[in-house]
């Protein structure tokens, strides 16, 4: 059985805290506009962690690692634990809070919204030889509360109070699956090949938008809409399924009868989940996903406009260019000359 390698965290600044994380794993350690990066291959594993410090007590840490032995986090940071924002891109950790001996795990597609007891440390746990990514956002809530205080009565009172709760009187949890805006936010993060001002800017805004996918997930979830229904937990996973299904069959164009049927979810639920989530009805969703599968092809086949119209199921090609032009500003035949002519 493998031995637990633990790590002691006791610094807010990620300038500290990363120093101190490059020696516990023998680690370069190197910095790019405020960003603290961890590179690392060798007995403790492979992998890098990232972090940087923003204003107003918000924090963002990106992870891409594979231990070889279980890697415990140990968050020992006064009473004024932080906010965490959860999201598991790929494989799992283990959130424990570990006086009162509560544990939550979070995998692939989940996330957690996360506040401590603050006569509590806790802990983050990774396990071995698995790869897993993770994008956490921090707010440190009482600096946080100046930018926010204004807009606070606006969200759900239970976050209300969650987000006023500075010396963390009571343990605040709750967990979902992650939604396409996070999906979109997370793989952003990770793929970001950006540099200085402008990748700092981009890190902050999809942060910014991590947290508020979490809190427009928690109100859909919690609070009754027009229509008087409640979205749980399951109810938020069975629409994503259905988003999932309409990106990988593409080419079809399934009813929203035959979602349901397939998913086992109320059509009218089904059409206000859809809404609540995506801002879209499922046959704009339905659109927009092809028109979007249009560009892609576009830019990396060779098929013409016409075949590509076809594939996605538009046999009226003068109506194929204008739901085009009217996503995405250019008609399929003008995109068509730009991509050819960047590529040049």
């Amino acid at each position: 059985m493998s031995k637990k390698h633990k790590i002691e965290i006791k610094s807010y600044r990620y300038d500290v805290r990363f120093e101190k994380l490059a020696e516990d794993f023998d680690a370069s350690l190197r910095e790019d506009c405020d960003e603290h990066i961890v590179e690392f291959a060798n007995t403790f594993g492979i992998g890098y962690m990232k972090g940087i410090n923003f204003q107003s007590g918000l924090s963002l840490q990106v992870t891409d690692v594979n231990f070889v032995n279980e890697t415990e986090f140990h968050y020992q940071l006064g009473r004024r634990h932080p906010i965490m924002f959860i999201y598991v891109k790929e494989g799992y950790v283990e959130v424990e809070e570990i006086k009162y001996d509560y544990i939550q795990k979070v995998s692939a597609g989940e996330a957690i919204l996360f506040a401590p007891k603050g006569d509590s440390d806790y802990s983050i746990l990774y396990p071995a030889n698995t790869s897993v990514k993770v994008a956490q956002v921090n707010l440190v809530r009482f600096l946080y509360l100046e930018k926010i205080e204004c807009d606070l009565d606006t969200i759900p009172e239970p976050l209300q109070e969650m987000f006023k709760d500075t010396t963390g009187a009571k343990t605040f949890i709750i967990s979902t699956v992650s939604d396409p805006a996070s999906v979109n936010a997370i793989t952003n993060l990770f793929d970001n090949q950006q540099s200085g001002l402008e990748r700092k800017l981009h890190l902050e805004a999809y942060a910014t938008k991590l947290i508020t996918s979490l809190i427009r997930t928690f109100r859909v979830e919690n609070n009754p809409n027009q229509s008087g229904y409640f979205f749980t937990k399951e109810n938020i996973n069975l629409i994503n399924q259905a988003k999932n299904y309409i990106l990988e069959n593409i080419e079809e164009t399934p009813t929203v009868k035959e979602l349901s049927l397939k998913l086992g979810i109320n059509t009218n639920k089904l059409q206000k989940g859809f809404n609540l989530l995506f801002n879209k009805s499922v046959r704009q969703f339905i659109i927009s996903a092809k028109l979007h599968k249009a560009q892609q092809l576009i830019e990396k086949s060779d098929h013409t406009i016409s075949e590509i119209a076809d594939q996605l199921g538009y046999t009226n090609k003068g109506h194929f260019s204008q739901l085009f032009k009217k996503e995405f500003g250019i008609l399929p035949s003008e995109y068509n000359i730009r991509s050819r002519t960047l590529d040049v």
